[in-house]
């Protein structure tokens, strides 16, 4: 333990709170089946995602219920702002919040806040550009930032490319 700001928590057992179900939150869900969480999840259309075996909750709840909250939205007019200082202060003890998306899906100046006031809660974030972020205000053992360069990697690229090229054939083939 030394070292640690403190005490690891683990995974199993705990609730694990997943906003957006799309293929990113399908993918954690495979990901975390082994790890025996009970998973719960926001979506603003639940309707779509009847095939997965989960508890869809309103987001406040997902903030209130969760040890463990995962944000992997897309950043629309929609999304905007919409992890603030109200859904930061209601989460649990010792909660851990993932930002997987772009930050401005967080009100940023309401999260730092928050976070000031819950220093049990542990934030990561996984963003463009953070060079000015008022997360680095943040105490170093409470927020863990990352800049947002999984796109760049020499494999993703070549999947990009690859998918860009497969389109293109798919959509004009060739007439012989």
């Amino acid at each position: 333990r030394r070292g640690l700001p403190r005490r690891p928590m683990e995974i199993a057992g705990q609730t694990f709170g997943i906003v957006g179900t799309g293929n990113i939150g399908r993918q954690l869900l495979r990901l975390l089946e082994p790890f025996e969480v009970d998973v719960i999840a926001f979506t603003r259309t639940p309707e779509h995602h009847s095939d997965l075996d989960i508890q869809f909750v309103d987001l406040a709840r997902l903030f209130r219920t969760a040890s463990i909250v995962s944000i992997q939205i897309p950043l629309s007019s929609a999304t905007s702002g919409l992890i603030g200082e109200q859904e930061v202060r209601s989460m649990r003890e010792m909660a851990i919040l993932v930002n997987c998306s772009r930050l401005g899906l967080f009100d940023v100046e309401g999260v730092v806040r928050a976070l000031t006031d819950r220093p049990d809660i542990s934030l990561a974030v996984d963003a463009l550009d953070l060079s000015a972020s008022p997360l680095k205000r943040l105490p170093l053992g409470q927020v863990l930032m990352s800049p947002h360069v999984a796109g760049n990697s020499e494999q993703a690229l070549t999947r990009m490319y690859r998918a860009v090229a497969e389109a293109a054939v798919s959509e004009h083939p060739t007439s012989r």
